[in-house]
């Protein structure tokens, strides 16, 4: 990594995207010494530098990993920079290279200098921490809507809740419906469990709204399901092995699947 053309001191995980391309972030370097965002094509071996952090209009000195949300965008957060150089969530839109700020930290009030990572829980909704700042300076919990951008601190961390969370990210736990993939197809299941290369889903009768796939930090993967006869398929090859949550929404109904990846 050179100074000025690529950054330096990449911090976080890189996360890969649909179109096979990595991101990531350095928390130093770049064209104002405050980091940057890039991407890799492991296919061509090109790293193109995407974002140059600037200070006030989009923070400066990330530390945490990128999160790709259900609205195709990519969520993060700057330890520093933005109005109050107290760090900032911003939102990087990967198919015309846009960054916008979202929230401008701002210590007692929603809290200040996030280390930690994004979590997309199965709401929809953003959840995250801050280092320091709120109520007692020991840090907040936050909530943040991508749909409508709306913030809202939900806890002061204190003594008797922990203080100052650093490097970490919230876990998301959902309560999984599951089923016998052998039982009548008025059942919903899925098949195998643990998976190779592809999911199965049996007992899905009405039409299909939204899909989404969760690994265990709520950062969501890309999903397409594909009709096959009575049962749908999902290709879960190209996924890390671990632990992933399947939210599919059919009619007015949503189902949650726990499954492993091996």
């Amino acid at each position: 990594f050179l100074t000025t053309t690529t950054g330096y001191i990449p911090r976080g995980s890189l996360l890969k995207l649909a179109n096979g391309k990595l991101y990531g972030m350095t928390k130093s370097g770049g064209a104002n010494g405050k980091g940057v965002l890039f991407e890799f094509d492991p296919s061509t071996g090109s790293y193109i530098k995407k974002v140059d952090f600037l200070s006030t209009t989009n923070g400066a000195i990330p530390h945490g990993s990128l999160i790709l949300t259900t609205n195709g965008k990519l969520y993060g957060l700057t330890s520093a920079g933005g109005a109050n150089d107290q760090g900032v969530l911003f939102e990087y839109d990967p198919s015309n290279g846009s960054i916008a700020k979202k929230v401008d930290f701002s210590s007692v009030t929603n809290g200040k200098i996030p280390y930690a990572n994004l979590t997309q829980s199965s709401n929809g909704k953003l959840y995250g921490m801050t280092f320091q700042g709120g109520n007692n300076n020991f840090g907040v919990l936050f909530e943040f809507d991508p749909t409508n951008s709306v913030f809202t601190k939900k806890l002061d961390f204190s003594a008797s809740t922990g203080v100052n969370p650093i490097y970490s990210s919230m876990l998301l736990v959902e309560n999984s419906i599951t089923g016998d993939f052998n039982a009548s197809v008025s059942e919903i299941g899925i098949y195998p469990n643990p998976v190779e290369l592809y999911l199965e889903i049996k007992g899905l009768k009405s039409q299909l709204g939204s899909s989404h796939l969760f690994d265990l930090t709520g950062r969501a993967n890309s999903i397409t399901l594909e009709k096959k006869g009575e049962i749908y398929r999902a290709n879960v090859q190209d996924l890390s092995q671990g632990i992933y949550l399947l939210r599919i929404q059919e009619g007015s109904s949503v189902y949650m699947f726990k499954f492993i990846k091996k």
